[in-house]
C-alpha cells in the first residue's frame, strides 16, 4: 500500500454566500458548504479500504455522527479538507476522489429535492422542475481535488508533499472549465443569475407581463406554509418572490438537514432578522457585520518566515493536526463567547455567528457591542493556546442602516476583508482592520488602519477609537473634526495627505481640540495617538473618514436628549 496526502474543495465561496435577500438566506450559504464538507469527509472516512485520516481540519467519524444527532446552528467546517490515504495506486485514488465529488453532489441534490417537495407537493413528480433541480444544483459546484504520493519512510518530506499537493489544485483551478447555461424563463429574484423554478411553459416570445403572469401561477401552488396570509406576512416565502433551485434550497436548509439527520432536534431558531441588531429603531436603526481571517496561513501551515507554533521546529504530521486543534479552540470555543455573549438589558442579542471555522469568522453585532467584540476577537487568534503572539489576522467591518440591501452590505463587507490584507506601512503587511459606514442617505465612508499603534503593539487603535467615542458629547465637541477638514481639505491632491509639514498638522489638530473641549487633562493624551493614527493612515480622507466614524458611532450610542458639549 502507498501513502497519499489528498486535498479536496468546494466552491464557489464568496458569491454563493452574498447571494442574500434575508439574513436566513446569509447564514444558510455558509451552512451549506459546511455540511457538504461534512457529507464528503463522512464518506471519506467510512470508506475503510483507503484508511483515511483527516489532518485539516481537525474532526473525527465520532464527532460528525455526533454532529448529526445535535447539530450546531453554527457553520464551523471550511470548504476544503486535507487527509492522508493509502491506496494500491494512482488511479485508485483518482477513483477515491470521483465518489467524493459524486458524494459532493448528490448530497446537494437530495437537499434540493426535498426542499422543492416541501415547497411544491403537489408538482412533486414534475419531470422538467426536477431536470432543472438538478441542473442547476450541479453546474453551481466547483469542486476541486489533487494528491500526491508521500513516501512515509522518508524522514522530514511531509511538508515538501503537502506543499506540492497544494500547488497541484491551485492549478487545476486555474483550469476550471465553465458551461453554457441557456435560460428562457425569468431569473430569481434573489441571486439574479439563474432561472427561477417553473414548469416549463414559458415561451421565448413571451412578453415579459405574460412571463410574469405564468410564473406568479406557478409560485401560486406553493405549500400553505410557505405562502403568506393577512394574519400572517413574515412566510418564508414572499409573495413577490420568485427562486431558483439554489436559493431555494438555501431558502430552507434549516430544515431539511434536519430532516434528513433525523436531529434531536426538530428545528433550528430562525436566524434573527436585521432588525434585531438594533439598539433602538429609531434613535439607533444601525447594525455590524464582521468578517476576520488570520493572516498568512500558509506561511504559518509550511513554518516560514518564523510563522511556526511554539515546540516545533519543523513542519511535520504531527504539527499540522496540532495547528487544525488550536484553530479549533479559537472557532468553537473562544469566538462564540466573544460574538454571542449574554446580553442585557432590553437588548436580544449582542451579537450573532453565522461562520466560525479554523481562523475565519463571519458575524453580526449591535453597534454597541462592535468595538468591543472586534478587538477581543483579534486578541483571541494570538493567544497563547491559539496561534501565539506572533500570528495576526485582518478584520473587515461594515455598519450600515437596517434598510440597506443585505446583498450590498455583504459584498461590501467582503471587499472591506480584502482590503484590510491589503494594508503596508513602514513595519507591517496585513494585521489590519478596514471598516465601510454606509449610512442611510446613501454615503459611503471607509477607511483602513492596522490594529496597533506602533510595531511593538502596546496600544490598540480600538482602544484609541473607544476613547475617543466616550470623550465625544462629554468632554469633546465634534466641531474640532469639521474644522480640521476645513482647514486642509482644500490641499488635498488626488485623495493624498495636504503637502504641509507634520507640526502644523500637529499644532492644528491640537489647537482645534483644546478649543472644542472642557477638559485639556484628558485630551491631551488623546491628540498624541489621534496624530499617530494620521500616519498609519494612507489618505487624508481615509484620516477623516476614520474620526467621522468614530463620532458616528458616539452620536448613535448617546441618549439623544443629552446636551453634548459646546
Amino acid at each position: 500500500m502507498k501513502t497519499y496526502l489528498f486535498v479536496y474543495s468546494i466552491g464557489p465561496v464568496q458569491s454563493f454566500i452574498a447571494a442574500a435577500r434575508k439574513t436566513e438566506d446569509f447564514w444558510s450559504g455558509s451552512y451549506l458548504l459546511s455540511f457538504l464538507t461534512e457529507r464528503t469527509i463522512e464518506f471519506a472516512l467510512q470508506f475503510e479500504s483507503f484508511n483515511a485520516k483527516v489532518l485539516s481540519p481537525g474532526i473525527t467519524l465520532a464527532e460528525i455522527e455526533e454532529s448529526k444527532r445535535n447539530p450546531s446552528e453554527v457553520a464551523s467546517l471550511p470548504n476544503r479538507f486535507l487527509m492522508r490515504i493509502e491506496a494500491e495506486s494512482d488511479e485508485d485514488v483518482r477513483q477515491f476522489g470521483i465518489q467524493l465529488e459524486e458524494i459532493t453532489k448528490q448530497s446537494f441534490i437530495k437537499l434540493g429535492n426535498r426542499a422543492f417537495k416541501n415547497v411544491f407537493p403537489t408538482l412533486s413528480n414534475h419531470e422538467y422542475i426536477t431536470n432543472l433541480i438538478n441542473k442547476q444544483l450541479t453546474n453551481l459546484l466547483e469542486i476541486f481535488w489533487a494528491f500526491e504520493q508521500w513516501d512515509t519512510n522518508v524522514p522530514g518530506t511531509y511538508n515538501e508533499v503537502r506543499t506540492t499537493v497544494e500547488k497541484r489544485l491551485a492549478s487545476v483551478k486555474n483550469n476550471r472549465t465553465f458551461a453554457e447555461t441557456a435560460q428562457d424563463g425569468l431569473v430569481c429574484t434573489v441571486c439574479g443569475m439563474r432561472e427561477a423554478l417553473n414548469e416549463g411553459n414559458i415561451n421565448e416570445h413571451y412578453s415579459i407581463g405574460k412571463m410574469r403572469h405564468v410564473m406568479k401561477q406557478t409560485w401560486a401552488k406553493r405549500a400553505r406554509k410557505y405562502q403568506e396570509t393577512e394574519e400572517d406576512k413574515g412566510a418564508r416565502i414572499k409573495d413577490n418572490e420568485r427562486l431558483c433551485a439554489v436559493c431555494l434550497t438555501k431558502r430552507l436548509t434549516r430544515e431539511v438537514i434536519l430532516e434528513q439527520n433525523n436531529a434531536v432536534k426538530t428545528r433550528f431558531d430562525s436566524f434573527p432578522s436585521v432588525v434585531e441588531f438594533l439598539t433602538d429603531k429609531d434613535k439607533n436603526p444601525y447594525y455590524a457585520i464582521i468578517m476576520m481571517d488570520g493572516d498568512d496561513m500558509g506561511k504559518w501551515l509550511s513554518g516560514v518566515d518564523g510563522k511556526i507554533l511554539p515546540s516545533f521546529y519543523k513542519v511535520t504530521e504531527d504539527y499540522h493536526q496540532e495547528f487544525s486543534r488550536r484553530l479549533t479552540i479559537f472557532s468553537k470555543e473562544k469566538v462564540p463567547k466573544i460574538v454571542e455573549k449574554p446580553a442585557t438589558g432590553e437588548k436580544k442579542y449582542t451579537g450573532k455567528l453565522i461562520y466560525a471555522g479554523g481562523d475565519d469568522v463571519l458575524a453580526f453585532t449591535t453597534l454597541a457591542d462592535l468595538l468591543d467584540t472586534a478587538q477581543n476577537l483579534r486578541k483571541a487568534f494570538s493567544a497563547d493556546d491559539v496561534l501565539g503572539k506572533n500570528a495576526t489576522s485582518s478584520m473587515g467591518i461594515v455598519i450600515a442602516h437596517y434598510k440597506e440591501p443585505l446583498q450590498k452590505v455583504i459584498r461590501t463587507a467582503q471587499r472591506m476583508e480584502a482590503t484590510a490584507k491589503q494594508y503596508r506601512n513602514n513595519y507591517q503587511e496585513k494585521d489590519a482592520l478596514a471598516i465601510a459606514l454606509i449610512s442611510n442617505s446613501g454615503q459611503t465612508r471607509e477607511m483602513t488602519i492596522p490594529w496597533y499603534l506602533d510595531a511593538d503593539k502596546n496600544e490598540s487603535v480600538i482602544d484609541v477609537m473607544k476613547e475617543l467615542e466616550n470623550a465625544l458629547g462629554k468632554h469633546l465637541s465634534s466641531t474640532f473634526l469639521y474644522h480640521f477638514n476645513e482647514a486642509f481639505a482644500p490641499l488635498v491632491h488626488r485623495d493624498k495627505k495636504p503637502d504641509v509639514s507634520k507640526a502644523m498638522i500637529e499644532s492644528e489638530l491640537r489647537r482645534l481640540i483644546n478649543r472644542a473641549t472642557n477638559n485639556k487633562a484628558i485630551t491631551e493624551p488623546l491628540i498624541r495617538k489621534l496624530l499617530q493614527m494620521y500616519d498609519l493612515t494612507d489618505t487624508f480622507k481615509e484620516y477623516i473618514h476614520l474620526l467621522e466614524t468614530v463620532r458616528f458611532i458616539s452620536s448613535k450610542l448617546k441618549d439623544t436628549n443629552k446636551e453634548g458639549v459646546v
